[in-house]
């Protein structure tokens, strides 16, 4: 693992990176407060249902009727103020993710401008975040054990897909929601309602795959023997699935992404069709 983000900062190095503190700047840019959320509030939207939060918050499934010890025994957990909560915090000091606390060692910016290295340690005085982990449905196990390592933020218009060490260690999706879809969050989960013509939904770039290009699963996502959402499913592909594009079809526009349907060879050679809006070029 080591060797792998060696090498990545090394080829980086060569081929052209922005200095630490112009990269640290631009990243602080890109991610101000009360603005990046993460992804399980797209899906929240998407089910109208607030009860669907529940599959990502494990404490809060655990009890439904007090979220915080401060609680009146009588409030429910969708009755805070607070939503759209879990918010991505960044400044000169650090990285502040989940509650969890990291302290930056080093932050590159690429010359692709979408992809960031951080190299975080974490703090000494920072306590155990095991209480914390029960909050979160993310693999915090990527970062067990460790005194550093590093995330790798990809940037794509509205999304930013998180990784540990490598880009097979998928981490979490974080959206940029503007105001007014924010406030349609609090009004789904205060009152299991909505007004979708308020909300603006996270949009993707456009996808321009090449023939022959290696790319990886951002999302599960389903191959099929043909291109279309109507055709046979062969099997489900997990977040940081590798694949290989040897054919493209036709263009489509699904969840508001517009790319071609693409055939893709999987490493054990399985072969088949999926939409290319979930696939993302790697370096």
């Amino acid at each position: 693992m080591k060797r792998y983000i060696t090498f990545l900062v090394f080829f980086y190095v060569i081929t052209g990176l922005f200095s630490q503190d112009t990269s640290q700047h631009k990243l602080q840019v890109l991610l101000p407060e009360k603005c990046w959320y993460d992804i399980f509030y797209t899906e929240l939207l998407k089910n109208r249902d607030r009860n669907t939060a529940l599959d990502y918050l494990p404490n809060i499934k655990k009890q439904p009727k007090m979220y915080m010890s401060d609680l009146d025994a009588e409030e429910y957990w969708y009755e805070r103020e607070y939503w759209p909560g879990y918010s991505l915090i960044i400044n000169e000091e650090g990285l502040g993710l989940f509650n969890h606390l990291f302290d930056f060692e080093k932050v590159m910016q690429t010359n692709t401008q979408n992809l960031f290295i951080i190299q975080v340690s974490i703090p000494d005085v920072y306590p155990s975040n095991d209480e914390f982990d029960d909050n979160s449905y993310h693999n915090w196990e990527l970062t067990k054990s460790k005194t550093g390592f590093t995330f790798l933020f990809l940037f794509d218009r509205d999304f930013l897909d998180i990784f540990v060490d490598d880009f097979t260690n998928y981490f979490a999706t974080f959206c940029k929601y503007d105001d007014e879809t924010q406030q349609e969050i609090k009004n789904l989960i205060n009152y299991n309602s909505y007004d979708e013509s308020k909300v603006t939904w996270p949009r993707r770039d456009n996808k321009n795959h090449v023939i022959g290009s290696s790319c990886i699963v951002i999302e599960s996502l389903r191959l099929r023997k043909e291109e279309s959402t109507a055709s046979a499913i062969l099997q489900t592909m997990d977040r940081g699935t590798p694949v290989k594009i040897t054919a493209l079809g036709k263009k489509q526009t699904i969840d508001g992404i517009t790319a071609n349907w693409v055939k893709v060879q999987l490493d054990n050679g399985t072969e088949g069709w999926c939409f290319g809006g979930y696939l993302d070029p790697r370096p």
